[in-house]
């Protein structure tokens, strides 16, 4: 496997915490310093400011012409992707929003205030479930298209009724009280989860969430993976400084660390700009961009 460094973005004042791709060569990173940048893969000299929010910048979620941000003071915004003008914003949770997912045209928020909320395209919320004292990290929708699956503060996975947010299961996942942090689908729908204590473990969904593999991962906690377009390799990001590359089956193939230049400190996210290009970001303050082949 071949890892090149082609481009390192720098230009925020606090760590990022989230990117999106707009399209094929532009994307966009949400920083504690409360920006959101829109970049050229092809030109990382210098970044523009898309938009200015009241708090750090923790998640965003792309429909369309659309772009929602989740806010460290609680807000949830929708900007124009046409005019970079803020539409409409919700005070949505008490504290952080983490995750935002969209699913049959609503949006689903994950907060540090322990709920998730339901709210329709106007950021109008329509129902929300408390799930504990404790932090709801990431929501990946079930393959069945009914379901939420929810990573959460104490080490649990829990699954919500998309449509009510009843509460169906809860199962824990990790050690307790080390957060799950971040969760995917593998391309034969086994579910990932990753945590604060370094862990990489997975279920089979076809077996009422059976774990049939735990990983040792990463030497302190993950925050973020997913998996390229074509399915064939998993990152994973961590605390540790290092991004980890897997194959499909989950065998180790490669790492991203100070040896190829990478991160000086923890890795908070990642991004598959297409199925060759990673994007990582972190405590560092910068983006980078990698080219990974066979």
């Amino acid at each position: 496997m071949q890892i090149e460094k082609t481009g390192h973005f720098t230009g925020h004042k606090n760590a990022v915490y989230s990117l999106i791709a707009t399209d094929e060569k532009n994307f966009l990173s949400g920083s504690g310093d409360n920006y959101v940048v829109k970049w050229n893969i092809e030109n990382d000299s210098e970044g523009t400011v898309l938009s200015t929010m009241p708090s750090g910048v923790y998640c965003f979620l792309k429909s369309d012409k659309l772009l929602f941000t989740g806010c460290g003071n609680g807000e949830v915004h929708c900007i124009s992707l046409e005019s970079n003008t803020d539409i409409f914003k919700s005070p949505v949770h008490e504290g952080y929003v983490f995750d935002l997912l969209m699913h049959q045209q609503h949006i689903f928020s994950a907060g540090g205030d322990g709920t998730v909320v339901k709210l329709n395209m106007q950021l109008q919320k329509e129902a929300s479930v408390y799930l504990g004292k404790f932090k709801v990290r990431n929501l990946l929708l079930h393959p069945d298209q009914k379901n939420l699956i929810a990573a959460c503060g104490d080490g649990t996975i829990k699954v919500l009724d998309s449509a009510t947010l009843e509460l169906k299961k809860s199962f824990q996942a990790h050690r307790e009280k080390f957060s799950v942090n971040t969760l995917c689908l593998t391309p034969d729908n086994k579910l990932l989860s990753g945590s604060r204590d370094a862990m990489l473990e997975v279920f089979d969904l076809s077996n009422d969430f059976k774990k049939v593999e735990s990983i040792p991962a990463h030497n302190y906690a993950i925050y973020k993976m997913g998996f390229n377009p074509s399915g064939k390799i998993l990152a994973t990001a961590s605390r540790d400084r290092k991004v980890k590359l897997w194959s499909a089956d989950l065998k180790f193939l490669s790492r991203i660390d100070d040896t190829l230049n990478g991160h000086k400190h923890s890795v908070n996210t990642l991004h598959w700009l297409n199925d060759t290009t990673l994007l990582t970001a972190g405590d560092d303050r910068s983006i980078i961009a990698w080219k990974i082949t066979d």
